[in-house]
């Protein structure tokens, strides 16, 4: 059951393995503030909509009672370790490096997906 609960999770981590260790060629650099570009963004959001998924999962699986209990601690966790590995992943594809700020924007997103999962069910604010 642990599986089933996560299987949206579990794809959207591997949906962010695979566009982020694809090789790049002539990617369009679109600086907003200098270091960040919109790639730095999207780094946010990926991060934040995987937390957000493995939050949920862990909550409805029953086949770990301390992962269930503590969802949002090892979603962070998981996702942030996640994060960094990829980017030292990158590190070996050609013309893709490793890049501190998008470690950064990487955690800055895993933390706003533990912040909507909170808002959404934690707190009781209703989005609808």
């Amino acid at each position: 059951m642990f599986f089933r609960y996560n299987l949206f999770g579990i794809v959207w981590a591997l949906i962010i393995a695979v566009l982020t260790l694809t090789p790049g060629g002539e990617m369009v650099e679109l600086n907003i503030w200098g270091k960040a570009d919109i790639f730095t963004f999207a780094h946010v959001g990926f991060f934040a909509i995987l937390v957000f998924l493995l939050c949920i999962g862990f909550t409805k699986q029953y086949k770990f009672k301390e992962i269930k209990e503590r969802p949002e601690k090892f979603a962070v966790v998981f996702a942030v370790i996640f994060g960094f590995l990829l980017e030292f992943i990158q590190a070996l594809i050609p013309n893709r490096s490793l890049e501190v700020i998008d470690l950064i924007a990487n955690s800055i997103g895993c933390l706003t997906g533990y912040f909507i999962f909170f808002l959404v069910y934690k707190a009781g604010i209703n989005l609808s």
